[in-house]
């Protein structure tokens, strides 16, 4: 029930100084009736000042495009300006329609007091469980009927109690104002620089600005220590050159802070003194001594184009472990990317001793993003010597990006070694999804999970009946890392419905793993054909609340001249999800064409990522082909990637007694033209109307690949048993440790080895046959594993667990004997191997990719 509520005039008086201050409402109902706007402020009325106008903020959320990033939640917004806060608000949307899905914009309004210009946004949503979250990439607002002023809120980051920090709610600093329209070409010239403080400053520092274009920056403008005091404004100008082209971001710092002391710079404006153009930089900030801020970057921020962040760059700086490596000097650094540098900053932390011997020290650079980081810059003061052993910087993004600079070098007073620039040795990405920084790494689907149908706001209240009338006809099959689960029927599961929604319950007796894809159909009816209507659906684990929904829009058919199935992938937060693939089934036969009208036949194609279930091939896709002995027709399945394709099931049966012929089956990527995999019949079947379907399991018996027809070498005999001892084959693996500073490493290395026929598991290097102490620098050692039979060996992936902060290896290289053939297989690595983040390193012969984190060797060198 909404209660309306009309309101004239509200006085509120202190009862101490029997000041009074007056609210009107202008006349108006204070909350609308649709229930759209539960919060209405009144400004404060005073009799020495104008009171503050209502204004209209419309508020538009970006939702991220990363896998699951979409949520159904209610997300709640405070927005704080210079003027107060909004209060908590709720970014109001049908339940009928999952308003923040992946790669969506939703504008909301919000009315409210005119805030001033605006500081900070808090963002957050109620949804427990992981999978429930929501990956926020930015928030814009914009005060109605004003084009020119928009300001930008950069998040990118979780929202998710299983993901990362599992924090739900994000504060987000204001990163600047857009500018409607880029740049003149020709900005060279005189531009006056304004500086704005605030009456919060309790200090007047020696303070810097520094404008920043794509070729270079400006000559440090300077203010003099006492020129900046409290609520003023300052000025002065600045001229740029013929270098300049654009203007990318500016940078301020501050110097000679005393102790507590800070200073609030509240905005900079520059402006072009000639074509009088503005860029506005609202920094709003305090800046401190060396406890708090005293370097801040603002970027140029241009509708229509991609918008710079803000980034957080964490240095780990290793001070080497030799005798008198410390120093009590100053040390600076300057990051440089491909967008840029960080400028020279100074790092300092009070009340700890920093750069002692073997000591990690680690510190936090802010700056605009910089892009991939290509060099590092140390500078050492005056002082005592000091030996760096390495610097890593990670950037702490859902890449996770982490980039390693060598160092092992002396840095003296009086030499150039004083100075040094350092080449990133090695890069990580997170390209792996499965070392993701998941509060929960391993998900059990076991138990109880409530389903969620949700009616869309386009749908009508009879559409919606109707669907869910036949919802008792749905089935659905799970599949998940750890196998599928038995077709669940709805025939049974007692519905809840509300207004807008049905919910019901289903179990799962054993633990399926992660959720990987759904299937949905429609169980058969004898003669009566019914649709369903599947938009949003939506499951929860009671226990857990691991959630997961997915947008289907598609309709389901219980006829059986179609296809009665659906499949959809299952996306979780950081985790890689398969693709929906259309497959074309070519069936070959002496016969088929004049059968058409009396046999059904259906196929379950098997893949390494599951199977698709039995499925009609629909008559016919493409036009038949006839030829003299064969004929043929075409049928199309849609299903989530099944990855190598291993075996089909084909099922037959017909309404009348025939016999059909069947010779072989073509199957490949509608949009791919290779490889194509064929599945050898050879048969002819005899059908009885009063007889079951006959149903033949099938091998693929060619893949062609480039042209090439390629034999299936692996053993398909399904029925053959043999012992767990017979079937192992031993490996013998002898890891080569470079002779180099360092190359060593104590973390824990495994290794799997991937063959033509299949791969091994994941085998922990642990008890060498001669050394007690593996991967020591320059020694080898050589471990005997038993695992199954894989065929010839393509390539290995190798990598450790990081123990102790950024563990380093130097791997020279990696031969492997297969003891069963006697072949030897030779891996050259000549590389170092951190593994900062899990994030493991493959080897598979002859091209290294040192960008990333993975190294790829096409082919072994087979030395035998």
């Amino acid at each position: 029930m909404i209660v309306l509520f009309y309101c004239l005039q509200l006085r509120l008086k202190d009862l101490d100084t029997k000041q009074e201050l007056g609210f009107y409402s202008a006349d108006q109902w204070l909350f609308k009736e649709d229930g759209s706007e539960t919060v209405t402020e009144l400004a404060a009325v005073r009799p020495d000042k104008a009171p503050l106008r209502e204004v209209l903020y419309s508020v538009s959320v970006h939702t991220g495009t990363l896998p699951a990033s979409g949520t159904d939640s209610d997300v709640f917004i405070t927005i704080f300006g210079e003027n107060g806060d909004s209060c908590k608000r709720k970014l109001r949307h049908s339940r009928s329609h999952t308003s923040f899905e992946r790669g969506q914009v939703n504008s909301v309004s919000v009315r409210a007091v005119d805030l001033g210009m605006l500081i900070k946004v808090l963002v957050e949503h109620n949804n427990m469980g992981y999978g429930a979250g929501w990956y926020l990439d930015q928030i814009t607002i914009q005060e109605s009927g004003k084009s020119d002023c928009q300001y930008v809120f950069s998040c990118q980051q979780w929202l998710d109690s299983g993901v990362a920090d599992g924090r739900m709610e994000r504060e987000l600093r204001l990163l600047g104002k857009v500018r409607n329209e880029r740049l003149a070409e020709n900005i060279q010239g005189t531009w006056d620089v304004i500086v704005t403080t605030s009456d919060a400053s309790s200090m007047s520092p020696k303070m810097s600005l520094t404008i920043c274009g794509e070729k270079g920056t400006s000559i440090p403008v300077l203010f003099p220590k006492g020129s900046l005091k409290k609520a003023e404004i300052c000025q002065t100008s600045v001229e740029l050159d013929k270098k300049f082209t654009s203007i990318c971001k500016v940078r301020l710092e501050i110097e000679d802070a005393r102790n507590g002391e800070i200073w609030h710079c509240r905005e900079v404006k520059l402006q072009h003194r000639k074509t009088k153009e503005i860029l506005e930089f609202p920094f709003l900030r305090n800046f401190a001594d060396a406890e708090g801020c005293t370097v801040a970057e603002l970027p140029v921020l241009t509708a229509g184009f991609h918008f710079s962040t803000v980034k957080e760059y964490v240095l780990y700086i290793t001070t080497a472990a030799s005798v008198k490596s410390g120093t009590d000097a100053d040390v600076y650094i300057t990051l440089r990317g491909l967008l840029g540098d960080t400028g020279r900053r100074k790092l300092t932390r009070k009340g700890e001793d920093l750069f002692t011997k073997g000591k990690v020290d680690i510190f936090r650079v802010e700056a605009v993003d910089v892009g991939s980081l290509q060099e590092l810059v140390v500078d050492k003061g005056k002082g005592s010597d000091w030996q760096l052993e390495k610097i890593i910087v990670h950037e702490p993004t859902f890449a996770g990006t982490k980039t390693l600079f060598m160092a092992q070098i002396w840095l003296k007073d009086g030499k150039k070694s004083a100075s040094v620039t350092l080449k990133a040795t090695e890069i990580q990405e997170r390209r792996n999804t499965a070392v993701l920084p998941l509060k929960k790494q391993q998900m059990k689907s076991e138990g109880t999970w409530r389903i969620y149908f949700t009616k869309l706001c386009e749908e009508t209240t009879e559409e919606f009946e109707k669907s869910v009338k036949n919802i008792s006809n749905l089935v659905m099959v799970f599949y998940g890392s750890n196998g599928k689960s038995n077709p669940i029927s709805m025939a049974n599961k007692v519905p809840h419905q509300a207004e807008d929604q049905v919910t019901s319950d289903v179990h799962f007796p054993s633990d399926l793993g992660m959720l990987y894809k759904v299937r949905f159909g429609l169980q058969s009816l004898g003669n009566n054909t019914s649709q369903l209507s599947l938009h949003h659906f939506k499951m929860q684990n009671t226990a857990t609340l691991d959630t997961f929904s997915v947008s289907i829009n598609k309709t389901l058919s219980s006829s059986l001249n179609g296809d009665r199935w659906i499949e959809v992938p299952v996306e979780w937060p950081l985790k890689a999800a398969l693709s929906v693939i259309t497959y074309h089934v070519t069936v070959f036969s002496s016969n088929v064409l004049n059968k058409r009208n009396v046999v059904l036949v259906t196929l379950c194609v098997c893949g390494i990522n599951g199977d698709t279930g039995d499925r009609i091939l629909g008559w016919p896709l493409q036009n038949p082909q006839q030829e003299e002995e064969n004929e043929s027709f075409t049928a199309q399945m849609d299903a989530v990637d099944l990855g190598e394709l291993h075996k089909v099931v084909l099922s037959i049966s017909s309404k009348t007694n025939c016999k059909l012929d069947v010779k072989t089956l073509h199957l490949k990527e509608a949009l791919k033209q290779e490889p194509v995999y064929i599945f050898e019949v050879n048969e002819v079947f005899s059908l009885d109307a009063h007889e079951p379907e006959i149903r033949r399991e099938i091998p693929v018996s060619f893949v062609i690949r480039e042209g090439v027809k390629l034999k299936n070498e692996i053993d398909h005999t399904l029925n053959k048993e043999k012992s767990p001892l017979e079937s192992l084959v031993e490996y013998i693996i002898k890891v080569y440790t470079g002779d180099k500073k360092g190359a060593g490493t104590d973390a824990s290395v495994h290794v799997i080895l991937f063959g033509d026929e299949d791969s091994s598991e994941l085998v922990q290097l642990t008890k060498p046959l001669e050394h007690q102490d593996p991967f020591e620098r320059g020694k080898s050692d050589v471990f005997r594993i038993k695992t199954k039979s894989l065929g010839r060996l393509r390539s290995i992936e190798i990598g450790h667990d990081g123990k102790g902060f950024a563990s380093g290896w130097f791997l020279e290289k990696v031969e492997i004997t297969d003891s069963s053939t006697n072949e030897v297989y030779c891996f050259n690595c000549s590389r170092s191997v951190s593994q900062y983040i899990k994030c493991l390193h493959y080897l598979e012969c002859c091209f290294l990719n040192n960008i990333y984190c993975k190294l790829y060797f096409v082919f072994p060198q087979l030395l035998f």
